[in-house]
C-alpha cells in the first residue's frame, strides 16, 4: 500500500510574529517539509507564535533566552486568565523544546532553555491521572445497570470483575472464604452472585 507523503502549506498569516523571526519562519518550514501531519503543523505554529508574543512583549531574543525567562514565559500562559491543562503545557514546552534544539543545530546558540536540566528535572512536572477506584455505592449502581444485561453479558462482567472468585463458586461449589483463599482479600466476595439475582 502506497504511503502518500504530503507537505502541508503554512497559514503564516496566523502566526505573523513567527513568520517575521527568519529562524522560526525556517523551523515550520523545515516541519512541513518533513511531512508531518496538517494539524501538527498548526499546532507547532500556534504555540510559537504565543512564545514569539511573550518575547516581543519583554525584547527578548529567542538567540539568547534564559531558562529563567523560559520559566516566567510558561508561568504567564498560567496567568492570562485562563489555566491551561498538564497536558497543554507539556505540548506548548515541547513546541519551543523542538525550535531551541533546532537553533543549537543550526549554531544559533550553545544550549537549549527548555530541555531538561542536568539533574533531569523537567520545567513542568507531569501529571498522571490516577485509576478510579468505585466505592460501594459505586459498586451497587454498576450492579443495578448489569441486572438489566442478557445473561451473556452478565456472565462476562463477573469474570471480568473476579475470575478467582467466580471460578471457585462455580467449580467448588461455593464463594470464597478466608479459609479457602487464604492472604486475599474476599470483602467483594458477593458481587458476582448478586448479578445473577
Amino acid at each position: 500500500m502506497p504511503c502518500d507523503f504530503v507537505v502541508h502549506p503554512i497559514r503564516w498569516d496566523r502566526c505573523p510574529l513567527a513568520a517575521a523571526d527568519s529562524h522560526a519562519r525556517a523551523w515550520i518550514t523545515l516541519q512541513s517539509h518533513r511531512g508531518l501531519a496538517y494539524n501538527t503543523i498548526e499546532a507547532y505554529s500556534r504555540g510559537l507564535e504565543r512564545y514569539f508574543r511573550f518575547l516581543t512583549q519583554l525584547h527578548l531574543s529567542c538567540a539568547s533566552v534564559t531558562r529563567a525567562e523560559v520559566g516566567l514565559y510558561l508561568a504567564s500562559l498560567q496567568a492570562e486568565g485562563s489555566r491551561f491543562s498538564n497536558a497543554t503545557m507539556q505540548q506548548l514546552l515541547t513546541v519551543i523544546r523542538l525550535f531551541h534544539a533546532y537553533l543549537m543545530e543550526e549554531g544559533v546558540r550553545a544550549n537549549n532553555p527548555a530541555a531538561h536540566s542536568h539533574t533531569d528535572r523537567p520545567l513542568i512536572a507531569r501529571h498522571h491521572k490516577l485509576p478510579w477506584i468505585p466505592n460501594e455505592d459505586d459498586w451497587h449502581a454498576v450492579l443495578a445497570a448489569a441486572r438489566q444485561e442478557p445473561i451473556r453479558n452478565r456472565v462476562m462482567l463477573a469474570f471480568e470483575l473476579h475470575p478467582a472468585d467466580l471460578y471457585l463458586e462455580l467449580v467448588e461449589g461455593g464463594p470464597p472464604t478466608r479459609a479457602t483463599c487464604p492472604g486475599r482479600s474476599v470483602q467483594h466476595a458477593h458481587i458476582a452472585p448478586s448479578l445473577f439475582d
